[in-house]
């Protein structure tokens, strides 16, 4: 009896000892997993700020060769404007003298010792209004120094846009007469006038019936010209080279030339 009693005595006494020793074995166990986690999360903290302080470097490394582009750019634009301006200048001085000259020629006939002729007179007609044509593009070309900051302005008018397409074929009917090509026009009478910038359609449809005029060899160049609903639509064709198909979709790029590559 006097055994029994003293092992649950024991048992009382030190099962609640025991059952401590667990719960302190289990909760230091957990707290050193806790602190390994926590050690853990502190160097991928330490490795994310480090990361942020590299990426604020090369962000403030990039700031700077940023800046250091926009100066070029703006040197570059600053030097670029002063080109085309010096160059346009340069142009429309020669230009003007050609035009003032050829005016002379054809408006004061009677201070030359010859008479002109009435093909060298309609052949500086033609001169005189490709002159007057060219010198139109060189004041725009002086204004390419603003374009940038403000739109191309479109000064648009009601235009004869025949009138337009006449002058074209005859600014390049001396050149097809040369080469022996066939120069047809169709003009669809009456047509309405267009609103539009008589000067911006004007070297369009030139651009097209002299690079016609260029390119073909042999043959005819046809120019169309008839309203289609609400519109005028201008068609040229010609039994030149043409366009490859594969270079159809590059030829609206700024300063591309079909062939050139």
């Amino acid at each position: 009896i006097g055994a029994w009693a003293t092992w649950l005595v024991l048992l009382g006494v030190y099962s609640p000892i025991y059952r401590l020793a667990e719960w302190w074995a289990w909760h230091t166990e957990r707290s050193e997993a806790l602190l390994e986690t926590a050690r853990e999360r502190k160097a991928e903290l330490d490795q994310a700020l480090s990361n942020l302080m590299n990426a604020n470097r090369q962000l403030a490394l990039a700031n700077e060769r940023i800046a250091a582009l926009r100066q070029l750019a703006e040197e570059a634009q600053k030097a670029k404007a002063q080109f085309v301006a010096k160059v346009s200048h340069e142009f429309r001085t020669p230009l003007n003298m050609i035009v003032g000259l050829v005016n002379l020629m054809l408006d004061n006939p009677r201070i030359y010792t010859v008479t002109l002729p009435p093909e060298m007179t309609k052949d500086l007609e033609i001169v005189r209004r490709n002159c007057q044509h060219l010198a139109g593009m060189v004041n725009d070309v002086l204004s390419l120094a603003q374009m940038d900051a403000h739109p191309l302005v479109l000064h648009k008018e009601r235009v004869d846009l025949a009138e337009l397409v006449t002058a074209a074929v005859g600014a390049v009917s001396p050149l097809t007469a040369k080469k022996g090509l066939q120069l047809e026009g169709a003009i669809e009478e009456p047509l309405p006038l267009v609103y539009c910038d008589r000067t911006r359609i004007q070297q369009v449809v030139l651009n097209l019936v002299s690079n016609a005029a260029r390119y073909t060899e042999r043959g005819h160049i046809a120019i169309t010209v008839r309203q289609a609903d609400t519109h005028v639509r201008v068609h040229v064709s010609d039994t030149g080279p043409g366009i490859p198909p594969e270079e159809t979709e590059r030829i609206f790029e700024p300063f591309y030339q079909a062939g050139s590559e």
